[in-house]
């Protein structure tokens, strides 16, 4: 089945932590862009079943806690996007935005650096 699965958990009305769960689409590839002080300097595509890719939702399996919801525009980092979704890795947090939100979760430039195109 080819769906693109977002769960929102527990997030209050006071709009403090949050449970995210995002599920990869199993067969959509995904764009890649790199960008460097807000420019893009790398693109490319991660496909399904391909290492990184699986690393990716490996990430986004271990971290379904502690993400906060953020009204703020941001700059582009290590940006993906499918055509539901888009996940933004930007220094030591990441944001995840879709139909019905946005949401940042602190992170480890070292948790993402697979996210790179060759």
């Amino acid at each position: 089945m080819n769906r693109f699965v977002w769960t929102i958990l527990g997030c209050t009305a006071l709009l403090s932590a949050c449970d995210v769960a995002l599920t990869l689409p199993e067969t959509e590839p995904l764009s890649l862009q790199v960008h460097k002080k807000g420019s893009p300097v790398a693109e490319c595509k991660l496909l399904p079943g391909t290492p990184n890719f699986q690393k990716l939702a490996s990430w986004l399996s271990n971290n379904k806690t502690g993400w906060s919801p953020t009204p703020a525009t941001y700059i582009p980092g290590v940006y993906i996007t499918g055509s539901k979704f888009s996940i933004n890795f930007l220094g030591t947090f990441v944001i995840v935005n879709y139909a019905d939100g946005q949401y940042s979760h602190s992170v480890s430039p070292s948790e993402y650096e697979f996210l790179q195109c060759s």
